[in-house]
């Protein structure tokens, strides 16, 4: 029996594009912002939150590094399915916006030594928008492989 060659190329291209940093970032902004908080030992809080966003914005910058490499996924989805570029670049143009929105929220929250409850609320209220944002270039990620799945595999584009 003959290898299917497209379901192959589909396989290597969701290997390659998969989201482990993305998902990874997301779970650590979500224990950063689901974090306990008590009035009476608030000193312990900070390192905490701090540490998971340092951890979240890690893996926000492995995701964008191995997103504008040459050889990326992302770049030969770009060469090859040229009616996707524009979404391309779109995905691209998110990059800057989330790194500056982490490192922000790292930076503001080493700034801190001993959190009140506002501080608490607004860093934790942040760390879940800026998952929120993951979560959804994440999807028009996925989105753009299937795409490009279905119009290799014979299917609609």
């Amino acid at each position: 029996m003959q290898p299917n060659y497209a379901t192959l190329r589909h396989q290597s291209l969701v290997r390659t594009v998969a989201p482990e940093p993305l998902a990874e970032a997301r779970d650590l902004l979500h224990r950063a912002a689901r974090l306990p908080y008590e009035a009476s030992r608030c000193r312990g809080w900070g390192p905490r939150f701090l540490a998971y966003a340092e951890q979240a914005r890690r893996a926000v910058v492995d995701h964008v590094l191995g997103a504008e490499r040459s050889d990326s996924a992302t770049e030969r989805m770009r060469r090859t399915q040229p009616r996707l570029t524009s979404r391309i670049q779109r995905q691209a143009r998110e990059h800057q916006s989330l790194l500056v929105r982490i490192h922000g929220l790292v930076v503001e929250a080493g700034l801190l030594s001993m959190p009140d409850v506002w501080a608490v609320v607004r860093l934790s209220e942040e760390a879940l928008l800026i998952e929120r944002d993951l979560g959804r270039h994440q999807d028009r990620l996925l989105d753009l492989v299937h795409e490009v799945t279905q119009v290799e595999l014979g299917g609609e584009g």
